[in-house]
């Protein structure tokens, strides 16, 4: 096994991989007529090198090739690997692991929201990546798509209302009745109750459909 032990900068051990197992991700350079530059450092001396452990994690590499400076190897999170891995032209590597790249980045355009990171299985991403292709959108974009529609299913559930989120207990449920259609056919034990929120006032979209008691 070669280890690698990784300190913080207290020189407190942080945690190890196995390098021998792990993927490695080589610096850019760009020769700028008299030597070839390293795009992560901007130097022809420094250099840096990035890893994905066997177990997900993400470590940074750092080296230089002046005398008496220290070797570095240094954790670093999701969105520190994605931007270095774009930043050095890695772009199947971004993809294979973060999702398809935007067409366009850059100041100026409005985010969606805040990143978030999650875990999913192999079994879980390649559905999504399926579903993804039959929609023609990217990874990111079908997440969405997906979340959005659980939503509306819990928050339009006798739990909860679509508008302001608040718990509808039962009593306040029955308290909210505005309407009731009996269903016939297939649903002939159910009715829909069209309820308005005691906390917020809100009654637009608010269906629940409920069980009649025995």
């Amino acid at each position: 096994m070669a280890r690698v032990n990784i300190f913080n900068e207290f020189r407190e051990l942080e945690g190890w991989f196995d390098r021998a197992k792990a993927e490695s991700f080589e610096e850019a350079t760009e020769w700028d007529g008299r030597n070839h530059i390293s795009i992560a450092t901007g130097s022809q001396w420094d250099h840096e090198r990035l890893y994905r452990t066997v177990g997900g994690r993400w470590v940074l590499h750092r080296w230089s090739q002046w005398q008496g400076r220290p070797e570095t190897y240094q954790f670093v999170t999701e969105k520190e690997a994605e931007t270095w891995l774009l930043a050095n032209s890695e772009d199947e590597a971004v993809e294979r692991f973060f999702g398809e790249i935007e067409e366009e980045r850059g100041p100026g355009r409005p985010e969606i929201g805040p990143a978030i990171g999650v875990r999913l299985t192999e079994e879980m991403l390649g559905q999504l990546d399926a579903a993804a292709k039959v929609a023609e959108v990217s990874r990111a974009e079908i997440i969405r798509r997906l979340l959005e529609k659980a939503l509306v299913k819990v928050m339009t559930s006798k739990h909860f209302c679509p508008d302001c989120g608040a718990p509808l207990t039962k009593s306040e449920y029955y308290q909210s009745i505005l309407d009731e259609v009996s269903l016939g056919g297939a649903d002939r034990d159910r009715e829909m109750l069209i309820c308005q929120c005691d906390f917020c006032g809100k009654r637009s979209g608010v269906v629940l459909l409920v069980e009649e008691e025995e």
